[in-house]
């Protein structure tokens, strides 16, 4: 039975994504995909221009990474503060407010004057 026809994309000579199709994702008895354990079915939708890139060739290294993220904030992190006092940010804050809002009004006046210019 086929399910599916994934997509799959590559890079032209000039530089244009196409667009094109594989054979249909074929299924077993129970209703998964056989390619599923090589996520294969996955690897049709990856961009070609990022697919060397760091954390790009597997989603596992995202996965490790999130579950890292989630033990640190849940389990050590509380553990190692229970015994120290909070850290005072407030001149700190107080500074990149005031950075920011001068920042967004050197954006707003250059978009006002400059943004709409047609070339």
């Amino acid at each position: 039975m086929c399910l599916f026809t994934p997509p799959k994309l590559s890079l032209t000579t000039d530089g244009r994504l196409r667009l094109s199709r594989l054979g249909c994702l074929v299924l077993r008895r129970g209703g998964l995909p056989v390619q599923s354990t090589k996520l294969t079915a996955l690897n049709a939708y990856v961009d070609p221009r990022v697919a060397n890139y760091f954390m790009m060739s597997s989603p596992w290294a995202s996965l490790v990474v999130c579950v890292l993220y989630v033990v640190a904030v849940e389990w050590l992190l509380p553990r190692f503060m229970d015994s120290r006092k909070p850290l005072e940010f407030r001149p700190l804050i107080v500074a990149y407010n005031f950075a920011m809002v001068l920042l967004s009004g050197y954006i707003f006046l250059e978009v006002c004057t400059h943004g709409f210019h047609v070339c």
